[in-house]
């Protein structure tokens, strides 16, 4: 794994996005511990992801990825 020493929340956030593989699946923190970066990242770069599922509760911000905006490339889990 690479070592990285985070210089601000944005370049750890494109950090982790560039590390993400297809099939993927990301387990955000509800309401206030919402990662504003990393979901905003996420987003940006929806067009490089593939099968990428976010489980996420309580979303503070309406974002398009919960409309099925990206679908096939970043989706809500809507469980089983």
């Amino acid at each position: 794994m690479d070592a990285y020493h985070a210089t601000s929340p944005a370049e750890l956030a494109e950090f982790l996005v560039e590390r993400l593989q297809g099939g993927s699946e990301l387990v955000a923190p509800i309401a206030n511990g919402e990662p504003i970066r990393l979901m905003a990242e996420l987003e940006q770069r929806s067009e490089d992801l593939r099968e990428v599922k976010l489980h996420q509760m309580h979303a503070l911000r309406d974002r398009p990825y919960l409309h099925g905006t990206f679908r096939g490339r970043l989706e809500q889990c809507r469980g089983s």
